[in-house]
């Protein structure tokens, strides 16, 4: 977890009932700076049309640097939650 970076940028990509049911696991190389160098799907066919937009998301994030360590490999997990634009609407 202290790998993990405090803000993430929006995922811009649809997030339908069949992306939002799957579980997407990813492993992620990082450099020394924490840039993400590849990207690895860990999901077998469900879902897998929304690998390339997920992966190209995992690819923004800015993780946290490990300076004077090698490249290393750290497993992610990422689930969606249905949150409402306007707070107001209770729906």
């Amino acid at each position: 977890r202290e790998s993990l970076p405090l803000d993430l940028p929006p995922f811009g990509g649809e997030v339908d009932s069949e992306t939002s049911s799957s579980s997407w696991r990813f492993l992620v190389r990082l450099n020394p700076e924490g840039v993400v160098v590849e990207c690895v799907s860990l999901v077998e066919k469900v879902g897998e049309t929304q690998v390339p937009e997920l992966t190209a998301w995992l690819n923004q994030i800015q993780f946290k640097p490990e300076h004077g360590k090698p490249f290393r490999w750290i497993a992610v997990g990422i689930g969606f939650t249905h949150q409402a634009v306007d707070a107001t609407d209770a729906r």
